[in-house]
């Protein structure tokens, strides 16, 4: 069955929605030109530098020879600092002033806290148990990151944190995330770690695929999979798109906020869910192709406008799912129902969100450059595009 719906609406003042399918699924324009949500976080909601602590050292009297004892210090509060660090034992301190670079040659038995309220440049390194880094303006990450130990990233509210490869959190590490982080790659977390994001983690080129404990109260996007693993407990109260599809292979998901798998780049568009998965009330998914193997419980919202299919129980604890597919066959909720949904379970139809909408209503750390966003269609369809209020 061809499953051609279109939809145009507006929501709200300012926000407007243009939704098509073709084959590739759903993708997001601005005036006809592909559009990557881009967002800032206001000077507003910066996190304060601390005050540099007592400095043991500073960069006139400090080199690649010099080795930090406990609870000493060295702070760089200005210029380029590119020699190496032999030693950060636990509780020493290094301090990147606001208008200094620190780019080591290298750093070595980091155990200690480095606090950067300028930028800092990491070499290829190995963090120990007790390392943590706190970031409070920008660090790149322009070679592999090993955690030795358990390890503690912050990354504030106004920060950028950019990972010119991969990422792969593991030994038990924490990452709090208030501001940007950016991956050229995957960003993995294993089971034991814990990922805390209230501001936006940007993926290109590869999947979100977590296997520990995240809390996501801000934005999550990634232009290809994001594939929850069998030992993670994912709780999101704010937004993750996928553009190549979402799969849910953990019995510990729940969903408390938006869910959008938007097409983009081809492939499946698939939101599936091979173990069982509990949205709440206001939770809502919005998507293309959707399949449940295992078990789908709880309430909110679900929008899709291709293929739909139910083979596991659906709805069974009869909490007010509306599932509500674009283009039914026949009078079914979904295409193909080798299990029916719960009698509970309605189709009504409903507008469903889009991005620019919800993301500021559920994170003030993030907050879209523009208020429109559009999803159209590329060559071969005609291009809806949205009209723009910016009164």
């Amino acid at each position: 069955m061809n499953k051609r719906p279109a939809l145009a609406s507006r929501i709200g003042a300012t926000r407007f929605l243009a939704l098509k399918p073709h084959t590739q699924g759903l993708r997001l324009y601005w005036g006809g030109a592909l559009l990557m949500p881009a967002f800032v976080a206001s000077n507003a909601w910066a996190a304060q530098c601390p005050a540099p602590p007592a400095c043991t050292y500073t960069q006139s009297n400090f080199n690649q020879n010099t080795n930090l004892g406990a609870g000493q210090s060295v702070c760089f509060n200005s210029g380029t600092y590119t020699g190496g660090v032999n030693g950060l034992p636990a509780t020493a301190t290094i301090y990147v002033g606001p208008n200094a670079t620190f780019s080591p040659s290298s750093l070595n038995s980091a155990n200690g806290n480095l606090v950067n309220c300028g930028v800092t440049n990491f070499p290829s390194v190995a963090l120990g148990a007790g390392f943590k880094f706190s970031n409070y303006k920008t660090a790149n990450f322009t070679s592999s990151v090993n955690f030795n130990g358990a390890v503690n990233f912050l990354n504030e509210t106004n920060a950028t944190m950019a990972f010119t490869a991969s990422f792969a959190l593991s030994n038990q590490s924490v990452l709090t995330n208030n501001g940007k982080i950016t991956t050229n790659g995957t960003f993995d977390s294993g089971a034991g770690t814990t990922v805390t994001n209230t501001g936006y983690i940007l993926l290109t080129g590869g999947n979100f695929s977590p296997n520990g404990t995240v809390v996501n109260s801000g934005f999550v996007q990634t232009d290809e999979f994001i594939n929850i693993n069998a030992n993670s407990s994912l709780t999101n109260n704010c937004t993750f798109i996928a553009s190549k599809g979402f799969n849910n292979n953990s019995g510990l998901t729940r969903n408390n906020g938006y869910l959008f798998v938007t097409g983009v780049a081809g492939g499946a568009n698939l939101m599936q869910m091979n173990n069982p998965f509990y949205q709440s009330a206001t939770g809502v998914m919005v998507g293309i192709n959707f399949r449940n193997g295992a078990g789908v419980t709880g309430a909110g919202k679900y929008y899709f406008t291709g293929a739909t299919d139910n083979s596991g129980p659906f709805g069974a604890d009869a909490m007010g799912i509306n599932f509500y597919d674009t283009t039914p066959t026949g009078n079914k909720i979904m295409d193909q129902q080798g299990t029916a949904p719960d009698a509970s379970v309605t189709k009504t139809s409903f507008t469903p969100p889009t991005v620019d909408s919800v993301v500021p209503s559920c994170s003030s750390n993030v907050a879209p450059t523009k208020p429109v966003v559009t999803i159209a269609v590329v060559a071969g369809d005609d291009v809806i595009n949205a009209s723009e209020d910016d009164t």
